[in-house]
């Protein structure tokens, strides 16, 4: 994924286009008021396959207000079963400013539950775990869901966002938005 950010390191972004598809993951904002959005879409048509079964793996970049969030995407699609899981992985914190990863807070794998996959290509679902381990806080599970869609005139790639809440057992909270481009 290509990243942009300007020379203040208020706003970031990455991007990413595929054959089929791509997708735009944003964070910037004044004083404070920071907005982290992500957003997918297709170039082209597609259709999807009635049997088999395919991997695509690819990149993750996401976004929190205070860090930059990078990983690895793999995506198991089942197109006769219509369905769809995944997970992320190596997923790294960087701090915002200077891009060094933040070695106190690791951040575990964020899995995203099998869900169906729509005759048009199109999917959404829950996400589960990836919490921040052996950080300076416990955290619990992360909580959130991810959308996305297959694109590519042979089905080659999958685009889509992820949207989760961080939070501790005493309150505290932190949303990260983050988006993956995968190819078979």
């Amino acid at each position: 994924m290509l990243a942009m950010r300007d020379a203040a390191g208020v706003h970031n972004a990455y991007f990413a286009q595929g054959d089929g598809s791509k997708i735009i993951i944003y964070s910037g904002g004044l004083a404070g008021s920071v907005r982290n959005l992500a957003s997918f879409g297709r170039i082209g048509a597609t259709e999807l396959p009635l049997i088999g079964s395919a991997q695509f793996n690819g990149d993750y970049a996401g976004f929190t207000s205070a860090r930059r969030i990078n990983g690895r995407a793999q995506i198991d699609v089942d197109f006769k079963a219509a369905t769809l899981g995944g997970r992320i992985t190596q997923r790294i914190f960087r701090q915002r400013l200077d891009n060094l990863v933040d070695m106190v807070n690791p951040l575990s794998m964020l899995v995203l539950e099998q869900t169906a996959l729509k005759t048009d290509g199109t999917f959404g679902g829950e996400t589960g775990v990836g919490q921040i381990v052996n950080g300076q806080e416990l955290w619990n599970p992360a909580a959130g869901g991810f959308t996305g869609l297959i694109g590519g005139t042979s089905t080659g790639e999958v685009v889509g966002m992820v949207n989760v809440t961080h939070r501790t057992p005493s309150g505290g909270s932190f949303e990260e938005v983050g988006g993956f481009l995968a190819t078979r």
